[in-house]
């Protein structure tokens, strides 16, 4: 999975996310990040955390949880949230707790799955259920999981309504695969359009009094 294009990408865009919206030498926090091998290359400083901490790490990580986040006030700059937010029941709980750590206008980056997508899309005009709404496929079982869903409006609106502004979105690809068994992956056309794309990746700034 890490060594497919399109995972590469998602972290490229959040790598460059990050360059783009913090400081020269972020603090980061990381939640949900497991060993860290993603986040060994992010700038700055980067603490993970995660429910459970494996024997081996990238980067340090201490156990914990999003909706309690065991850090003080206003102390990073920026907080990344891969693949973490259609796993989270209370998201309005685990937003307060990511503004409450973040520093004044500090930045959220963020991916999840897009439900929207534009091979769901295509798939629901001829009466299939979008995959990340069924697990029943065999390919699909791993979707069970999750028990959010989001596209770019039903996020936007989100994270305005828990005190955050949208500075930025795009997508890592846009996945078509009816035409034979190697998918097409569009790369330029998810930043252009990630409304469409597999995935969302998102920047927002704290903008809530805390």
């Amino acid at each position: 999975y890490l060594n497919q294009k399109c995972h590469q990408e998602r972290v490229r865009i959040v790598l460059e996310m990050i360059k783009k919206y913090s400081p020269k030498s972020p603090k980061i926090l990381s939640v949900g990040c497991g060993t860290g091998i993603i986040e060994k290359d992010f700038p700055g400083t980067v603490q993970g955390l995660d429910k459970l901490v494996p024997e081996k790490t990238f980067i340090p990580v201490i156990q914990g949880e999003l909706e309690n986040i065991p850090f003080e006030n206003h102390i990073f700059d920026v907080v990344f949230l891969g693949e973490i937010l259609e796993h989270v029941y209370d998201t309005h709980k685990a937003l307060s707790e990511v503004s409450r750590v973040l520093k004044e206008r500090g930045v959220l980056v963020l991916t999840v799955p897009n439900v929207m997508n534009l091979k769901d899309r295509i798939w629901a005009l001829f009466g299939f259920i979008p995959r990340h709404l069924s697990g029943y496929f065999r390919q699909n079982q791993h979707l069970f999981e999750h028990i959010r869903h989001f596209n770019k409006q039903s996020l936007t609106e989100l994270l305005e309504n828990n005190g955050f502004e949208v500075l930025e979105f795009s997508s890592s690809a846009i996945n078509i695969n009816f035409f034979g068994p190697k998918p097409i992956d569009l790369y330029t056309l998810a930043h252009i359009i990630p409304s469409l794309g597999n995935n969302l990746i998102c920047v927002a700034r704290s903008v809530s009094p805390n």
